[in-house]
């Protein structure tokens, strides 16, 4: 069974940077005199939202992934879930008025809904795609005189079939909206960096910067103390938001009990429980999962994934090797079990985090997403992990999702970043060793409908998806005896679940996507300096156009584009796409 390929979008916030606005995340910055300007950026991103469906794509994000909890400290939960439920909206409408268009005027846009017609060069196509914008007047101004021979020779597009020559594809003919949720180190109360990493409006970047680190670094241990005593996670601002204003910490707890049916989320998620009792310990938490064996008569039950308090956890065997045993893994010092580091973490949340983060603001803040995507299910068909970095948060996600019975099935997406073209971020685990878990985890439960990199070096993509091409099969002949981790911890782990697995679950259950960034090369961080430093490359003929071919030989089936990637570039990567239908 062959696979579908997705067109996926560009970016957004990049696409507001390129033409001329400042305020990304214009609904929830502090606009002041400039509020007016609102009900035209909302017109703005509702035309970028409808030029990427117009290009040919079939999954559009939401302009959310700088909206969490932590970026709700002086707005307050209710004008965060205003927010919120706006940037559905505006995704939401422009779905609706690309279906208007496509019911009354399918013969203006004939040429770029029928993906078979193979006499149109790519400049037409372009300049086609051109025209219908201007047409339904959803051409912003500094695009009106939009050149595209020089796009053309700047992006040195290549005309070459390649391997995929008498291979046929088939083109997903659907259109979805995902709601978007990028890590929680992605934006700050005041938005000055996104990502955890871009400085916006810095007049001093070292003295200011210093002074904030140091000041933080003092009122570290009084902040956590105030997370505690408040119940896990209080950021509104009492004083400023008056005695009426509603406590996030009546709303968002993490309960042992908490959703036990889909019907019952809001009335569970507002449950709270005190605390206090672990003071000292409260802040610490532990991934488990249960790697299973499977007997003859099929898998046993189990509990896959769970968050675990470290105060109630056992010492366990991370290589376990009796098959009547269970793989856990966990954080202890498994060399002294009478020595447990509660502030040592397997997977830990990495060097991106500026703030002090503890367990239960990322539990509180993946419980918010989550009951948010519920409340929008009647506009939202995908519920997005967007560029991620840290492999603790996106374990953490997937344990929240269990709770939601069957709601988030086949449609969960989870993008990873890659800093190099082996491991997830700055971590030394692999993507492959991280996917192949989450997979085996997800052949019980069966919440994601892709797994993806998105915003990573070009160059990377290949190599990352390659393991997949050579350890797994279709054929039933997986060969663990060609894998080796250079993670230790990780290598036995990882061996077991490829034995588990159902053979071809890679090659034809799951969407492989990928959307690079068009000129980062890599990361690099400064750790005494506290400074987070990008490496663009100024080449700019490093297009998904020209590796469309190559990446579907393993495995790859949907393509779009990150950072400064615009409407332009999704319709050349769908024009590519329509070349191999």
């Amino acid at each position: 069974m062959r696979k579908d390929l997705y067109t996926l979008d560009g970016g957004k916030i990049s696409e507001l940077g390129r033409l001329g606005y400042e305020n990304f995340d214009f609904l929830s910055y502090e606009m002041n005199e400039e509020n007016e300007n609102n009900d035209n950026m909302i017109s703005i991103l509702e035309n970028i939202h409808l030029s990427y469906l117009l290009g040919g794509c079939n999954i559009i994000g939401t302009n959310t992934f700088q909206v969490n909890l932590y970026s709700f400290k002086k707005l307050g939960i209710d004008n965060g879930e205003e927010i919120l439920n706006k940037y559905i909206n505006i995704a939401y409408n422009s779905l609706l008025k690309y279906e208007e268009i496509k019911r009354k005027s399918k013969d203006d846009i004939n040429v770029l809904l029928n993906p078979r017609n193979k006499n149109i060069s790519v400049y037409d196509y372009l300049s086609s795609y051109h025209k219908i914008r201007k047409k339904f007047d959803i051409l912003h101004e500094k695009d009106v005189s939009f050149n595209i021979d020089n796009y053309l020779k700047d992006i040195k597009i290549e005309q070459n079939i390649g391997h995929n020559k008498y291979r046929k594809f088939n083109k997903n003919r659907n259109n979805y909206i995902s709601f978007s949720n990028g890590p929680y180190s992605s934006t700050f109360a005041d938005f000055s960096e996104y990502s955890g990493v871009m400085q916006k409006n810095k007049e001093d970047k070292n003295g200011e910067k210093k002074k904030k680190m140091k000041k933080n670094k003092e009122k570290k241990e009084e902040k956590k103390n105030k997370y505690i005593n408040d119940n896990l996670c209080n950021f509104v601002d009492e004083k400023s938001q008056g005695k009426k204003k509603k406590n996030m910490s009546e709303y968002y707890q993490l309960d042992k009990n908490i959703i036990k049916n889909k019907n019952n989320i809001d009335r569970n998620i507002k449950k709270s429980i005190n605390y206090k009792a672990y003071y000292k310990y409260s802040l610490y938490y532990d991934i488990q999962m249960n790697i299973s064996s499977v007997n003859s008569y099929g898998r046993e039950k189990y509990n896959p994934i769970e968050i675990v308090p470290k105060m109630k956890k056992k010492i366990q065997n991370v290589n376990c090797t009796n098959k009547d045993e269970t793989n856990i893994i966990n954080t202890h010092n498994n060399n002294n079990n009478d020595n447990i580091f509660f502030n040592k973490k397997l997977f830990n949340y990495g060097i991106e985090y500026y703030i002090d983060v503890s367990d239960q603001e990322i539990i509180s803040n993946c419980l918010f997403k989550l009951n948010t995507f519920c409340k929008n299910s009647d506009k939202l068909h995908l519920f997005s992990l967007t560029t991620f970095s840290n492999i603790r948060e996106v374990l953490t996600f997937y344990n929240c999702i269990k709770y939601y019975g069957s709601t988030f099935n086949n449609k969960v997406i989870i993008n990873f970043f890659c800093n190099s073209c082996k491991y997830v971020g700055c971590s030394k685990y692999s993507f492959f060793d991280i996917v192949s878990i989450l997979l085996y985890l997800d052949s019980y439960n069966k919440y994601i409908k892709a797994i993806g990199l998105n915003c990573v070096n070009i160059e990377y993509v290949y190599d990352l998806f390659y393991p997949f091409q050579k350890y797994i099969c279709p054929y039933n002949n997986i060969n663990t005896n060609l894998y080796h981790s250079q993670n230790i911890q990780m290598n036995n782990i990882v061996k077991d679940v490829m034995k588990d697995l159902k053979k071809n679950r890679y090659i034809n259950d799951f969407n492989f996507f990928c959307s690079p960034n068009k000129s980062l090369e890599v990361v690099s961080f400064d750790d005494q300096n506290g400074d987070v430093h990008f490496h663009n490359s100024a080449n700019k003929t490093n297009h998904v156009y020209n590796y469309i071919e190559k990446w579907i030989n393993v495995h790859v089936n949907g393509f779009g584009g990150c950072c400064y990637y615009n409407p332009y570039d999704i319709s050349l990567i769908n024009y590519k796409i329509n070349e191999l239908l």
